[in-house]
Protein backbone atom coordinates (compact mmCIF):
# COMPACT_ATOMS: atom_id res chain seq x y z
CA UNK A 1 0.00 0.00 0.00
CA UNK A 2 2.93 2.57 1.28
CA UNK A 3 4.36 1.63 -2.05
CA UNK A 4 1.83 2.52 -4.19
CA UNK A 5 1.10 5.82 -2.21
CA UNK A 6 4.95 6.51 -3.21
CA UNK A 7 4.25 5.83 -7.23
CA UNK A 8 0.97 8.12 -7.03
CA UNK A 9 3.13 10.63 -5.42
CA UNK A 10 5.61 10.44 -7.91
CA UNK A 11 2.79 10.45 -11.34
CA UNK A 12 1.05 13.44 -9.33
CA UNK A 13 4.11 15.35 -9.17
CA UNK A 14 5.29 14.72 -12.56
CA UNK A 15 2.19 15.99 -14.20
CA UNK A 16 1.95 18.82 -11.92
CA UNK A 17 5.29 19.75 -13.44
CA UNK A 18 5.07 19.49 -16.68
CA UNK A 19 1.97 22.00 -16.53
CA UNK A 20 3.74 24.60 -15.13
CA UNK A 21 6.37 24.12 -18.03
CA UNK A 22 3.70 23.67 -20.52
CA UNK A 23 2.17 26.94 -18.70
CA UNK A 24 5.41 28.91 -19.08
CA UNK A 25 6.15 27.69 -22.81
CA UNK A 26 2.45 28.59 -23.81
CA UNK A 27 3.41 32.12 -22.23
CA UNK A 28 6.54 32.34 -23.83
CA UNK A 29 4.97 31.60 -27.04
CA UNK A 30 1.84 33.97 -26.81
CA UNK A 31 4.43 36.58 -26.28
CA UNK A 32 6.29 36.24 -29.25
CA UNK A 33 3.40 34.90 -31.59
CA UNK A 34 4.11 31.62 -31.31
CA UNK A 35 2.31 28.60 -31.67
CA UNK A 36 -0.38 30.65 -33.33
CA UNK A 37 -1.42 32.34 -30.61
CA UNK A 38 -2.57 36.36 -30.60
CA UNK A 39 -0.05 38.38 -29.81
CA UNK A 40 -0.98 41.50 -27.19
CA UNK A 41 1.93 43.70 -26.91
CA UNK A 42 2.48 47.61 -26.12
CA UNK A 43 5.40 48.46 -28.20
CA UNK A 44 7.28 46.71 -30.95
CA UNK A 45 9.15 43.63 -30.48
CA UNK A 46 12.07 41.67 -32.27
CA UNK A 47 10.72 38.43 -34.17
CA UNK A 48 12.36 36.44 -36.69
CA UNK A 49 13.71 35.56 -39.40
CA UNK A 50 16.07 38.45 -40.35
CA UNK A 51 15.73 39.14 -43.98
CA UNK A 52 18.65 37.36 -46.05
CA UNK A 53 20.06 40.17 -48.46
CA UNK A 54 19.95 43.12 -46.32
CA UNK A 55 19.63 41.35 -42.76
CA UNK A 56 16.78 43.13 -41.35
CA UNK A 57 15.17 42.25 -38.34
CA UNK A 58 11.53 42.29 -38.38
CA UNK A 59 8.60 43.20 -35.62
CA UNK A 60 5.66 42.41 -34.31
CA UNK A 61 3.81 45.45 -33.89
CA UNK A 62 0.96 46.66 -31.34
CA UNK A 63 -2.24 47.28 -33.65
CA UNK A 64 -5.93 47.81 -33.23
CA UNK A 65 -6.75 44.55 -35.56
CA UNK A 66 -7.21 41.11 -33.78
CA UNK A 67 -6.40 38.68 -36.79
CA UNK A 68 -3.10 40.78 -36.55
CA UNK A 69 -3.13 42.90 -39.99
CA UNK A 70 -1.44 45.88 -39.49
CA UNK A 71 -1.91 48.93 -41.32
CA UNK A 72 0.95 52.27 -42.77
CA UNK A 73 -0.02 54.23 -40.17
CA UNK A 74 0.63 51.84 -37.09
CA UNK A 75 3.75 50.70 -38.98
CA UNK A 76 4.77 54.37 -38.94
CA UNK A 77 3.76 55.00 -35.32
CA UNK A 78 5.78 52.32 -34.07
CA UNK A 79 8.72 53.15 -36.26
CA UNK A 80 8.31 56.73 -35.37
CA UNK A 81 7.87 57.60 -38.94
CA UNK A 82 8.15 61.44 -39.02
CA UNK A 83 5.22 62.42 -40.82
CA UNK A 84 4.27 59.23 -41.57
CA UNK A 85 4.58 57.14 -45.64
CA UNK A 86 4.11 58.93 -48.55
CA UNK A 87 2.16 55.80 -50.05
CA UNK A 88 0.76 52.90 -48.86
CA UNK A 89 -0.28 50.20 -51.33
CA UNK A 90 -3.48 48.16 -50.52
CA UNK A 91 -3.08 45.10 -48.89
CA UNK A 92 -2.55 42.25 -51.36
CA UNK A 93 -4.13 38.02 -50.43
CA UNK A 94 -2.24 35.59 -51.29
CA UNK A 95 -5.27 33.16 -52.62
CA UNK A 96 -5.29 30.36 -54.62
CA UNK A 97 -7.08 30.69 -57.70
CA UNK A 98 -7.70 27.66 -60.15
CA UNK A 99 -4.87 25.75 -59.08
CA UNK A 100 -2.39 28.86 -59.02
CA UNK A 101 -1.49 30.96 -56.17
CA UNK A 102 -1.93 34.77 -56.89
CA UNK A 103 -2.09 38.10 -55.01
CA UNK A 104 -5.36 39.64 -55.02
CA UNK A 105 -5.96 42.36 -55.65
CA UNK A 106 -2.79 42.48 -58.36
CA UNK A 107 0.50 44.21 -56.94
CA UNK A 108 1.21 48.05 -57.89
CA UNK A 109 3.10 48.43 -60.85
CA UNK A 110 6.68 48.53 -60.13
CA UNK A 111 6.56 45.56 -57.52
CA UNK A 112 7.08 41.85 -58.39
CA UNK A 113 6.73 39.41 -55.44
CA UNK A 114 7.85 35.70 -55.24
CA UNK A 115 7.06 32.93 -53.09
CA UNK A 116 9.71 29.96 -52.20
CA UNK A 117 8.11 27.82 -49.58
CA UNK A 118 7.87 29.49 -46.03
CA UNK A 119 9.98 32.74 -47.40
CA UNK A 120 9.67 36.44 -49.61
CA UNK A 121 11.38 38.15 -51.86
CA UNK A 122 10.34 41.29 -52.91
CA UNK A 123 11.93 43.93 -55.76
CA UNK A 124 10.36 47.76 -56.56
CA UNK A 125 11.46 49.72 -59.81
CA UNK A 126 9.79 53.52 -58.81
CA UNK A 127 8.49 55.71 -61.22
CA UNK A 128 11.19 57.31 -63.60
CA UNK A 129 13.56 59.98 -61.54
CA UNK A 130 11.89 59.06 -58.43
CA UNK A 131 13.94 57.46 -55.60
CA UNK A 132 13.14 56.15 -52.35
CA UNK A 133 13.20 57.55 -49.10
CA UNK A 134 11.82 54.78 -46.84
CA UNK A 135 9.61 51.37 -47.01
CA UNK A 136 8.21 49.02 -45.04
CA UNK A 137 6.54 45.26 -45.88
CA UNK A 138 4.30 44.05 -43.72
CA UNK A 139 4.07 40.02 -43.74
CA UNK A 140 1.08 38.64 -42.26
CA UNK A 141 0.58 34.70 -42.07
CA UNK A 142 -1.65 33.44 -39.03
CA UNK A 143 -2.56 35.55 -36.20
CA UNK A 144 0.53 38.03 -37.01
CA UNK A 145 2.45 40.33 -38.93
CA UNK A 146 6.57 40.54 -39.02
CA UNK A 147 7.37 44.03 -40.70
CA UNK A 148 10.40 44.70 -41.97
CA UNK A 149 11.22 48.02 -41.86
CA UNK A 150 14.31 50.07 -44.20
CA UNK A 151 14.55 53.63 -42.82
CA UNK A 152 16.97 54.47 -45.74
CA UNK A 153 15.29 52.88 -48.51
CA UNK A 154 15.69 49.63 -50.42
CA UNK A 155 14.42 48.32 -53.79
CA UNK A 156 14.45 45.06 -52.95
CA UNK A 157 15.54 42.20 -50.53
CA UNK A 158 15.23 37.80 -49.97
CA UNK A 159 14.30 35.91 -47.26
CA UNK A 160 11.39 37.80 -45.50
CA UNK A 161 8.80 35.70 -44.20
CA UNK A 162 5.73 35.83 -41.61
CA UNK A 163 6.27 35.55 -37.52
CA UNK A 164 6.70 31.47 -36.77
CA UNK A 165 4.33 29.45 -35.00
CA UNK A 166 6.37 27.34 -33.09
CA UNK A 167 9.88 25.69 -32.27
CA UNK A 168 10.54 25.21 -35.76
CA UNK A 169 7.82 26.38 -37.99
CA UNK A 170 6.55 29.39 -39.80
CA UNK A 171 3.30 30.69 -40.34
CA UNK A 172 2.35 30.85 -44.26
CA UNK A 173 1.45 34.02 -46.46
CA UNK A 174 -1.99 35.54 -46.37
CA UNK A 175 -0.95 38.90 -47.45
CA UNK A 176 1.17 41.43 -47.87
CA UNK A 177 1.60 45.35 -47.91
CA UNK A 178 3.94 48.12 -48.54
CA UNK A 179 4.21 51.58 -47.03
CA UNK A 180 6.83 53.84 -48.61
CA UNK A 181 7.96 57.18 -49.60
CA UNK A 182 9.17 58.45 -52.56
CA UNK A 183 11.10 62.15 -53.35
CA UNK A 184 12.57 63.51 -56.53
CA UNK A 185 16.04 61.98 -57.28
CA UNK A 186 16.73 65.50 -59.70
CA UNK A 187 15.07 68.44 -58.73
CA UNK A 188 14.54 70.59 -62.23
CA UNK A 189 14.02 67.45 -64.29
CA UNK A 190 11.06 65.06 -65.22
CA UNK A 191 11.93 61.60 -66.13
CA UNK A 192 10.86 58.55 -67.81
CA UNK A 193 11.69 54.73 -68.15
CA UNK A 194 12.63 54.18 -71.80
CA UNK A 195 13.88 50.64 -73.75
CA UNK A 196 15.54 49.60 -76.34
CA UNK A 197 12.92 49.13 -78.86
CA UNK A 198 12.51 46.01 -81.51
CA UNK A 199 9.14 45.21 -83.20
CA UNK A 200 7.29 42.05 -81.62
CA UNK A 201 9.43 41.55 -78.44
CA UNK A 202 6.70 43.36 -75.74
CA UNK A 203 7.55 42.44 -72.24
CA UNK A 204 3.40 41.56 -72.03
CA UNK A 205 3.05 39.25 -75.03
CA UNK A 206 5.38 36.75 -72.29
CA UNK A 207 2.79 37.24 -69.46
CA UNK A 208 4.24 40.24 -67.51
CA UNK A 209 2.94 43.29 -66.20
CA UNK A 210 4.74 45.60 -67.14
CA UNK A 211 6.05 47.81 -71.15
CA UNK A 212 9.49 47.08 -72.61
CA UNK A 213 11.15 45.27 -75.10
CA UNK A 214 13.67 41.87 -75.51
CA UNK A 215 16.40 42.10 -78.49
CA UNK A 216 17.29 38.78 -80.25
CA UNK A 217 17.68 36.36 -81.09
CA UNK A 218 21.25 37.94 -81.94
CA UNK A 219 23.81 35.72 -83.28
CA UNK A 220 27.92 36.43 -83.29
CA UNK A 221 29.42 38.36 -85.90
CA UNK A 222 26.83 41.03 -86.04
CA UNK A 223 28.43 44.22 -85.95
CA UNK A 224 26.87 47.66 -85.27
CA UNK A 225 23.31 47.25 -84.98
CA UNK A 226 21.62 50.03 -84.17
CA UNK A 227 18.28 49.81 -82.16
CA UNK A 228 15.94 52.87 -81.21
CA UNK A 229 15.39 54.11 -77.65
CA UNK A 230 11.76 54.67 -76.95
CA UNK A 231 10.76 56.69 -73.17
CA UNK A 232 7.39 56.59 -72.09
CA UNK A 233 5.98 54.35 -74.34
CA UNK A 234 3.30 52.60 -72.00
CA UNK A 235 2.15 48.91 -73.23
CA UNK A 236 4.27 49.26 -75.93
CA UNK A 237 2.77 51.93 -77.71
CA UNK A 238 4.60 53.91 -79.71
CA UNK A 239 2.23 56.79 -80.10
CA UNK A 240 2.23 57.32 -76.40
CA UNK A 241 5.93 57.57 -76.21
CA UNK A 242 9.12 59.62 -77.22
CA UNK A 243 12.23 58.75 -79.33
CA UNK A 244 15.16 59.61 -76.75
CA UNK A 245 18.16 58.08 -78.31
CA UNK A 246 20.29 54.98 -79.58
CA UNK A 247 21.63 51.82 -78.20
CA UNK A 248 24.47 50.14 -80.79
CA UNK A 249 25.36 46.54 -80.01
CA UNK A 250 28.57 44.98 -81.70
CA UNK A 251 28.67 40.86 -80.65
CA UNK A 252 31.85 39.06 -81.70
CA UNK A 253 34.27 36.68 -80.18
CA UNK A 254 32.19 35.69 -77.02
CA UNK A 255 32.26 39.91 -76.71
CA UNK A 256 29.06 41.92 -76.83
CA UNK A 257 30.20 45.46 -77.17
CA UNK A 258 27.20 48.18 -76.52
CA UNK A 259 26.73 51.84 -76.60
CA UNK A 260 24.29 54.62 -75.31
CA UNK A 261 23.61 57.79 -77.08
CA UNK A 262 20.81 60.16 -75.83
CA UNK A 263 19.56 63.01 -78.38
CA UNK A 264 19.80 66.33 -77.25
CA UNK A 265 17.98 67.94 -74.74
CA UNK A 266 17.87 64.55 -72.84
CA UNK A 267 20.03 63.34 -70.60
CA UNK A 268 20.21 59.81 -68.70
CA UNK A 269 20.37 59.04 -64.87
CA UNK A 270 20.59 55.28 -64.65
CA UNK A 271 21.18 52.56 -67.08
CA UNK A 272 20.38 48.68 -67.15
CA UNK A 273 21.71 46.25 -69.44
CA UNK A 274 20.85 42.51 -69.43
CA UNK A 275 22.51 40.16 -72.43
CA UNK A 276 22.45 36.25 -72.07
CA UNK A 277 21.19 32.93 -73.67
CA UNK A 278 17.87 33.44 -72.15
CA UNK A 279 15.23 35.34 -73.40
CA UNK A 280 14.95 37.28 -69.80
CA UNK A 281 17.28 37.34 -66.87
CA UNK A 282 16.52 35.11 -63.57
CA UNK A 283 15.25 36.52 -60.46
CA UNK A 284 16.68 35.53 -56.67
CA UNK A 285 14.14 32.44 -57.24
CA UNK A 286 15.29 31.28 -60.11
CA UNK A 287 12.32 32.70 -62.14
CA UNK A 288 12.55 34.73 -65.07
CA UNK A 289 12.14 38.51 -64.11
CA UNK A 290 11.97 41.96 -66.21
CA UNK A 291 12.99 43.70 -63.04
CA UNK A 292 16.34 45.83 -64.55
CA UNK A 293 18.42 45.67 -61.20
CA UNK A 294 19.04 41.83 -61.76
CA UNK A 295 20.12 42.60 -65.66
CA UNK A 296 24.23 42.17 -66.10
CA UNK A 297 25.26 45.67 -66.48
CA UNK A 298 23.26 48.11 -63.48
CA UNK A 299 24.49 51.64 -63.34
CA UNK A 300 23.08 54.59 -61.11
CA UNK A 301 25.17 58.05 -62.03
CA UNK A 302 26.36 60.36 -60.05
CA UNK A 303 26.39 62.95 -62.50
CA UNK A 304 23.46 62.52 -65.64
CA UNK A 305 24.92 61.23 -68.62
CA UNK A 306 24.02 62.03 -72.38
CA UNK A 307 26.04 58.63 -74.03
CA UNK A 308 27.72 55.55 -72.00
CA UNK A 309 29.32 52.06 -73.24
CA UNK A 310 30.41 48.91 -72.50
CA UNK A 311 31.22 45.59 -72.89
CA UNK A 312 29.90 42.02 -71.67
CA UNK A 313 32.08 38.84 -72.09
CA UNK A 314 32.11 35.27 -71.65
CA UNK A 315 29.18 34.97 -73.77
CA UNK A 316 28.28 31.84 -76.60
CA UNK A 317 25.96 31.20 -79.24
CA UNK A 318 22.80 33.16 -79.62
CA UNK A 319 21.83 35.59 -77.17
CA UNK A 320 18.97 38.19 -76.05
CA UNK A 321 19.55 41.43 -74.98
CA UNK A 322 17.68 43.54 -72.90
CA UNK A 323 18.66 48.06 -72.57
CA UNK A 324 16.87 50.05 -70.04
CA UNK A 325 17.22 53.51 -68.97
CA UNK A 326 15.82 56.39 -66.96
CA UNK A 327 15.45 59.39 -69.28
CA UNK A 328 15.30 63.01 -67.55
CA UNK A 329 14.54 66.52 -69.62
CA UNK A 330 14.78 69.84 -67.54
CA UNK A 331 11.56 70.96 -66.51
CA UNK A 332 10.83 74.43 -67.81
Amino acid sequence: MKKNLTILNMLLAFFFLAGIASCQKDTENAEFGLKGKKTTIDEKVASTPISEDLEITPYLIPGANNGGNRTCAEVASAFEVTGGFGISTTTSNYNMVDGVWVFEPALPEGFEVTIDGKYVSWSFEPPAGKCVVNIAVIVKGGNDANVYYYPDGATGDSGLSAPPTGKDGFAGLSNITFCYTLKDCYEGFACETAFAYQDGNCFSNDGFNRWGWYLGPITQNEVAVEYEIWAAAGQCDLDKGTHVGTLSLTYFDGKLEWEVEIFEGFVMSELQIYAGNAKYPAGKNGKPTVAPGQYTVVEVFDELKTEYDGIIENLSGSIYVIAHAVVCMEEE
